[in-house]
């Protein structure tokens, strides 16, 4: 993990991914960069600056230039903690999406902020987000709230197991080495994607061939949907981070991109989605 992508609007949860960012950045030595996506009414360059447009005008560049300041704070408390920290202001004219700035800038990771519960069009970056969490070609960390002390003990990595989730758990196993947390592996037993016990203890033992480094605990829990499942595993085992590998396909076992949103809206635990599709 080398660089890590920081979408801000300079919001209270924008700044609680921020702070998480730089505690991830200092322990994994990496680079932090901040992004800033400013809306701009491509319109108004085409209008002549008739006194209400003046002042529109004047008011704009008020606000890239508070936005610029933000920007500025960021990085210098970053570079006061000892990480190489940049920044990105970018002047939005509606075509712009946080993915296309993930590969040029060499990215590994997105840590970013969520609003709550209304829903993933009401996160920091509107619709883009919910593009971000679909689209993302790295694995994206969803961050509620910051509580004083931060730390992480016990991740859980909800899978079916199979071998087409390896990248998304080594991508997992990387983060949770920062910390050095427990990786607990869960599986959700429901009513449609029922198995038995020992069929998926099997599974995971094979998955985890693939990982003799890594010690773990294998779950598998039972609940009338996975998002459900979910939620109470993780109140119950005190788990600190929820990672999940999603998929836009369909059908039995698998983990929807649906479920990760459900988790990222409701969930008040920070969530790491993964899309093994990228």
């Amino acid at each position: 993990m080398k660089k890590i992508l920081v979408p801000t609007d300079f919001s209270d949860c924008a700044h609680a991914a921020a702070q998480v960012a730089m505690l991830v950045a200092k322990k994994a030595g990496a680079e932090l960069y901040f992004l800033h996506i400013h809306a701009n009414n491509s319109a108004r360059w085409l209008m002549p600056l008739t006194e209400s447009a003046a002042a529109g005008e004047d008011d704009r560049q008020t606000e890239i230039k508070r936005a610029q300041a933000a920007l500025n704070k960021l990085v210098t408390e970053a570079v006061r903690q000892g990480i190489d920290a940049k920044q990105e202001l970018i002047l939005n004219t509606g075509e712009d999406r946080l993915e296309e700035y993930i590969e040029p800038f060499g990215i590994d990771l997105v840590i970013m902020g969520s609003n709550g519960s209304r829903g993933l069009k009401e996160m920091i970056i509107g619709s883009n987000t919910q593009r971000l969490i679909w689209k993302s070609p790295v694995p994206v960390l969803v961050i509620k709230n910051q509580p004083e002390i931060f730390g992480v003990k016990n991740i859980a990595f909800v899978s079916n197991f199979e071998l087409d989730y390896l990248n998304p758990f080594r991508a997992m196993v990387e983060l949770a080495n920062i910390w050095k947390a427990n990786i607990h592996l869960l599986y959700i037993n429901t009513p449609l994607n029922f198995r038995e016990t020992s069929d998926v203890l099997t599974n995971m033992k094979r998955f985890m061939h693939q990982f003799p480094e890594v010690s773990y605990v294998p779950h598998m829990y039972d609940a009338l949907d996975a998002e459900r499942g979910i939620h109470h595993f993780a109140k119950t085992h005190q788990i600190d981070l929820i990672g999940i590998a999603t998929t836009e396909r369909s059908g039995f076992e698998t983990l929807t991109h649906s479920i990760a949103e459900c988790l990222v809206n409701h969930e008040q635990i920070p969530v790491l989605v993964i899309n093994i599709e990228n």
